[in-house]
């Protein structure tokens, strides 16, 4: 057999992070953002597929949102121009974080957190 787990290895072009939002442009569903994810060294071309729900650091509680704001912990589905490879944050904190940035102007919007 192999000598790499099948499950060590996530190679595929969505996943589930949690963003932290650093950015003061306000991030709305209905608008179609075209973004940069950088991972692993690698620069993709990337989409917010979903808002799963608002991370509430005082309460733990979830929060549905249509948008994100500055400040903001919230859970996405991530979904990337191709597949690439990954881990889950607790994996590794080097191959399973990554940088949104705005391909307009190369602003770091938000760093994620694969989960």
């Amino acid at each position: 057999g192999s000598i790499f787990a099948k499950e060590a290895i996530n190679f595929t072009n969505k996943f589930k992070a949690n963003l932290i939002w650093f950015s003061d442009k306000i991030y709305k569903r209905e608008h179609y953002n075209s973004y940069a994810i950088k991972i692993n060294h690698n620069y993709l071309d990337a989409n917010i597929f979903q808002i799963n729900h608002k991370v509430n650091i005082d309460h733990m509680s979830n929060m549905n949102k249509e948008q994100i704001e500055q400040n903001d912990v919230v859970n996405v589905d991530i979904l990337l121009a191709q597949n690439t490879a990954f881990d889950q944050f607790s994996c590794s904190k080097y191959t399973g974080s990554f940088l949104l940035v705005d391909k307009n102007d190369n602003e770091t919007l938000a760093v994620g957190l694969i989960n």
